[in-house]
């Protein structure tokens, strides 16, 4: 089982966007600035696509080049309901590869007056009667059937797809970086990894010093509910940043930039949800963001163009759209667990004196050898439910204390219904 990776966050990928065989694609440029979305130049034109599913302009593409730009709302020539799929620019091309900057951009300015206005018009009357034309894949095979996937991804149909908003919780030293490329968890999930990975060692393990807690709206993908049939796709540990398990990339290709989940067996820590309404395990979350193939500090322009991410403002489903993260406060593990210091890390990396002074005289906040602290009690018995409940709740009630005009708890969390252990 692959471990989550609390103290340390992660990111996604691009995919292909295709149409059915003799279809285009028509993107005006009053609808891009109105999505807010800036791009070089007045942009504009309209693409046919033929049997090979091949852009036609003329000559084959390159299978790297990046034609254009993927917003994460929307758009397209009709705005009055219904939406492109994937609207935006087409972007073309496979993982990897150069030319995939800001900057190569292809500008389709080599149409005529007409030929724009009557792509356009087309393109509103295909619109108006089929709400969704394009399509996503990963092979070069064609694309699906029209009619299959005409479904509006804004359609309340679907009640798997709506947008959820939960707590999600994260261990994490004082340091602070963005809510993208990251993992989280439950309660019991951020307990479960702090009893088994944080507190047993001392100083404590990625110099931990707090639980975040965060509002998230998250929404699956119409392509992994279609090829799936499931909310969340893989859970994906990542360390500074980079995702650390195979086929990660691929994976977000195929189906989006989805939410990934994972349970944590209850055998290692006795850590179950206290509203049995939010399940009755440990879960761990994924959130991808931009540039998953690469550490901090060496995501370029052009790996976060080709690698999107799925972070965005307000939530759509959409392959590049599909969480939200708003911060809800934070509870320090000295405060929360009465240490007998009255900090432990200063800085990441840099211990206090106190409780290095603890620590070198033998102290111990958990040692699974005798399932209890050494000069310490808040850890002890981690395989006891009823323990494991109090400590639970008592960050919730540091939590209510510290923002009492915060709600103690959102809505339940979609069941995690990813059965896979790593993306495939």
């Amino acid at each position: 089982m692959a471990h989550a990776n609390f103290a340390q966050p992660w990111a996604a990928p691009a995919e292909r966007v295709e149409m059915g065989a003799g279809r285009s694609c028509c993107l005006c440029d009053s609808d891009l600035q109105a999505s807010g979305v800036d791009f070089p130049g007045r942009s504009i034109g309209a693409l046919p696509f033929g049997a090979n599913n091949q852009p036609q302009f003329g000559a084959q593409p390159d299978p790297h080049l990046l034609i254009g730009y993927t917003p994460a709302t929307p758009v397209g020539c009709a705005r009055s309901g219904s939406f492109i799929r994937q609207a935006g620019f087409l972007r073309w091309g496979g993982p990897g590869g150069s030319g995939l900057g800001g900057e190569s951009w292809l500008t389709v300015g080599v149409v005529t007056a007409a030929l724009l206005l009557a792509a356009c018009a087309g393109a509103k009357a295909l619109h108006s009667h089929h709400a969704a034309a394009v399509v996503t894949t990963t092979t070069p095979a064609l694309a699906p059937d029209f009619a299959a996937v005409s479904q509006d991804p804004f359609s309340s149909t679907s009640s798997e797809r709506r947008p959820h908003t939960f707590y999600m919780y994260r261990a994490q030293s004082p340091s602070n970086y963005p809510m993208e490329n990251v993992n989280m968890a439950n309660l019991a999930g951020v307990m479960w990894y702090l009893h088994n990975e944080i507190v047993k060692y001392c100083p404590r393990n990625r110099h931990v010093t707090r639980i975040l807690r965060f509002k998230v709206t998250v929404m699956s993908t119409q392509d992994l509910a279609d090829q799936k049939g499931t909310f969340f796709g893989p859970f994906a540990a990542f360390d500074s940043a980079k995702c650390t398990v195979p086929g990660c990339d691929s994976f977000w290709q195929q189906y989006g930039n989805v939410v990934g989940c994972q349970e944590a067996h209850t055998d290692m820590g006795n850590y179950r949800p206290l509203n049995p309404d939010h399940g009755d395990k440990p879960v761990w979350y994924s959130l991808p963001g931009a540039c998953s193939s690469a550490n901090y500090g060496m995501k370029t322009a052009a790996c976060r163009a080709y690698q999107s991410g799925g972070a965005c403002a307000q939530v759509t489903g959409d392959r590049h759209c599909t969480y939200h993260t708003e911060a809800a406060g934070f509870v320090d593990l000295n405060y929360l667990t009465s240490a007998p210091f009255s900090a432990s890390f200063v800085a990441y990396g840099a211990t206090s004196p106190e409780y290095q002074t603890f620590c070198d005289g033998g102290g111990k906040e958990y040692d699974p050898a005798i399932d209890a602290g050494r000069g310490f009690t808040f850890w002890n018995h981690k395989h006891d439910q009823a323990a494991c409940d109090g400590r639970q709740q008592a960050v919730l009630d540091a939590f209510q204390r510290k923002y009492p005009g915060m709600p103690t708890e959102l809505d339940a969390p979609p069941p995690c219904d990813w059965d896979e252990a790593e993306p495939r």
